[in-house]
C-alpha cells in the first residue's frame, strides 16, 4: 500500500521533530513502531506519512537500510515486517 504525499509548508518541521523523537529510541522501539504501522497500513493520514518519512531517514542513517518504499518524498509504502536481525546486520 502506498500513499502520495501532498506537501504542506509545515511538513519539514514536523518531519524534523518526529526524526528527533525516533533518534532517541532503541532499535527494538524503532522496529516495533515500524511493524505496527506496517500491519496497520497506510490509512491516508498526512501525519502518519510524515512520521514514516522521518523513520525512513533514521533507519537509513543508523542502519544503512530502510524497509520503507520512498521515492523522493512523494510516495511512501511499507516493505516486509522487521526483525532485530534486519537492523543488526545492516542488511
Amino acid at each position: 500500500m502506498h500513499h502520495a504525499l501532498s506537501p504542506t509548508p509545515a511538513d519539514e518541521t514536523r518531519i524534523a521533530l518526529a526524526k528527533i523523537q525516533f533518534e532517541q529510541q532503541s532499535p527494538a522501539e524503532l522496529i516495533a513502531w515500524y511493524n505496527k504501522q506496517q500491519q496497520l497500513g497506510m490509512v491516508g493520514v498526512h501525519r502518519q506519512v510524515l512520521h514514516c518519512i522521518a523513520l525512513h531517514e533514521v533507519f537509513q542513517e543508523r542502519f544503512g537500510y530502510s524497509p520503507f518504499v520512498v521515492e523522493g518524498r512523494l510516495v511512501v509504502g511499507f516493505g516486509d515486517p522487521l526483525t532485530p536481525e534486519h537492523v543488526t546486520t545492516n542488511r
